[in-house]
């Protein structure tokens, strides 16, 4: 429940949050190396902080991957994140919703009624979105990020959930219920060495902080993802996720051998950070120090709020 110590009117665009790419791989994939990006069940992510999550869903509301279908649904997930929150009410959840590449047009209308229902189901748990959106808003509640829009069978005038329209590194995330937008910017290039990953990892953390600037007035989501697949998800995470956490703890300032220093020189939001692997601690990897040093970094700034800005 780390975010009840979060100000209630902090901007939800000011909060470190650590997220989980791909987040139901562990749902049949978990021994495959080439496609498999968390080997701990959501129940396990959430309990480790992770307040993100990342799904495919297909028209018939089965989750899959990279093509890969999983053993689980989307309302099956949805459940495990509404069931903690019924235990800590001032905890929230960023949810990003996807359809499958493959969907065709004639089946969007399936994924809509689909994504619509399991919403629908929520009730008052799906937070009906808004620019400039603070910690008190968002508290108990699911706030979605989808990629296209669904078929709301509640309330006309204030649907749930923001629309995310992506051209480049910058989304256009407007209102479910029209009219209010904000931006996002997004780094999460792939088919890059893990040298140019890291650099862009860092790139986008400092830009980050910079929001926290007082001569920056613009409020701007920022999602930051972590992973590479290169030669698999684990082998980017072992390689990646030591460099960060250095970054952040200011143990390790070099990125990787490319000989190019990166080094924290001011305090700031980190926005959303998504991973893989968030929250393993195995002889493979350790990655919970990260999740943990993600939310550790909420405490070394001040963070805007409504009546700052």
């Amino acid at each position: 429940g780390w975010m009840t110590y979060v100000d209630d009117s902090a901007l939800l665009t000011q909060i470190s949050i650590p997220g989980s790419h791909a987040s139901a791989t562990y749902y049949g994939l978990y021994n495959d190396l080439a496609y498999v990006t968390q080997r701990v069940k959501l129940e396990g992510q959430w309990d480790a902080g992770v307040r993100a999550f990342d799904f495919t869903v297909a028209p018939d509301g089965g989750l899959s991957f990279k093509g890969n279908t999983l053993a689980r649904s989307f309302r099956d997930m949805v459940k495990i994140m509404q069931e903690k929150l019924m235990v800590c009410k001032q905890d929230a959840a960023i949810v990003f919703v996807r359809p499958e590449d493959s969907v065709s047009e004639s089946q969007l209308q399936l994924w809509r009624d689909y994504v619509g229902d399991v919403i629908s189901d929520l009730d008052d748990a799906a937070a009906i979105w808004t620019p400039m959106m603070t910690m008190r808003q968002a508290r108990g509640r699911i706030i979605f990020v989808l990629d296209e829009e669904f078929t709301w069978n509640g309330k006309k005038d204030q649907v749930p959930g923001v629309r995310a329209v992506r051209e480049g590194n910058m989304v256009s995330l407007t209102s479910m219920s029209g009219g209010n937008s904000e931006k996002m910017y997004v780094q999460d290039v792939s088919g890059v060495s893990h040298t140019d990953k890291l650099s862009a990892i860092f790139e986008n953390m400092k830009l980050s902080m910079t929001f926290d600037n007082k001569d920056v007035e613009e409020n701007v989501w920022m999602v930051n993802s972590l992973a590479l697949r290169d030669e698999g998800y684990l082998k980017g995470a072992i390689e990646i996720i030591p460099m960060v956490y250095g970054f952040l703890s200011g143990i390790q300032n070099s990125a990787a051998d490319s000989g190019e220093k990166w080094q924290k020189t001011e305090e700031g939001p980190l926005g959303i950070v998504m991973m893989d692997f968030v929250s393993e601690e195995s002889d493979e990897i350790s990655a919970s120090i990260l999740t943990e040093e993600i939310i550790l970094n909420n405490y070394n700034y001040k963070m805007k709020t409504r009546s700052n800005l």
